[in-house]
């Protein structure tokens, strides 16, 4: 028995939700939005989708997919985006300045990498060790002190 996981479109759908039905289903992150009876003039998001919705009470969403394939499509009520999504954290935190960004600042290769990449394997070696996460620098202040955006130091230090 196939269980349909299409959203109901009576049931209100938190951002969370609607972003793991796009996964499970490997739609686009694209997406049509009503917000006080008018439709927004283009696809967005589901992040700038909630963000156009803001306070709302009258916020209907419906993914791009689905609106062009029904004559009479099934928008769907915007539940709260301020629910906390797991998808939504960066994925660094600098624990000196706070500051959240996806990827660190990595050092460049030095004069002794570039001159072992004559003999291959140390070359490789010492460019996988140099890109490792740990060597890693906040963009913002330069801190080498980095921590997980997903983990929970990292949402407590976002809470902040």
């Amino acid at each position: 028995m196939r269980t349909s996981i299409t959203p109901n479109p009576k049931e209100v759908m938190k951002k969370s939700e609607l972003r793991v039905w796009a996964l499970r289903t490997h739609s686009p992150d694209q997406w049509w939005v009503e917000v006080d009876g008018e439709v927004h003039d283009s696809i967005v998001s589901l992040d700038e989708a909630f963000r156009l919705a803001g306070d709302s009470e009258n916020a209907l969403i419906i993914h791009a997919s689905h609106a062009e394939e029904a004559e009479d499509p099934h928008w769907m009520k915007m539940g709260s985006g301020d629910e906390e999504d797991a998808f939504n954290f960066p994925n660094w935190v600098c624990s000196k300045c706070k500051f959240a960004f996806e990827n660190p600042r990595m050092p460049g290769p030095s004069k002794t990498e570039i001159a072992s990449y004559l003999l291959i394997i140390p070359g490789l070696l010492l460019t996988k060790r140099r890109k490792n996460h740990k060597n890693g620098r906040c963009p913002h202040c330069g801190s080498k002190r980095l921590i997980e955006g997903r983990s929970k130091a990292g949402q407590v230090l976002l809470k902040k």
